[in-house]
């Protein structure tokens, strides 16, 4: 399995701003190495992943500096695969220490979650 870089991210296709969060639209380019090993002949998108992405751009996103998960709730409905362009939904509760996250492609929920942040 090649080594893929770490934070490797997404191009961000779009940015909007909700009530509690972000909205961005994700070009998952086909050739990164996300999917190297996930499986051969079938390649989707690792649901750690995705939990790190949504962590991730929402450091970046919110002005956070990095964040640790103390909890996690996660649903994985659809397989993510190559070439895929997502809507990535983050809704930050800082006052609950909490950040949700869910993934849809074509308005179809691929991924949802909750993390408890760590202090």
């Amino acid at each position: 399995m090649p080594d893929i870089p770490p934070r490797c991210l997404p191009a961000i296709a779009g940015r909007t701003r909700a009530e509690a969060g972000l909205v961005l639209d994700l070009d998952l380019a086909p050739a990164a190495g996300w999917f190297a090993g996930h499986f051969p002949g079938c390649p989707i998108l690792p649901g750690v992943v995705q939990i790190d992405w949504a962590l991730e751009l929402a450091a970046r996103e919110f002005g956070l500096g990095p964040l640790a998960a103390a909890g996690l709730q996660v649903k994985f409905k659809a397989p993510i695969r190559p070439g895929d362009r997502l809507t990535l939904i983050l809704d930050h509760r800082p006052e609950r220490g909490r950040l949700g996250f869910e993934y849809r492609r074509d308005g179809e929920i691929c991924a949802s979650g909750r993390i408890a942040l760590a202090s």
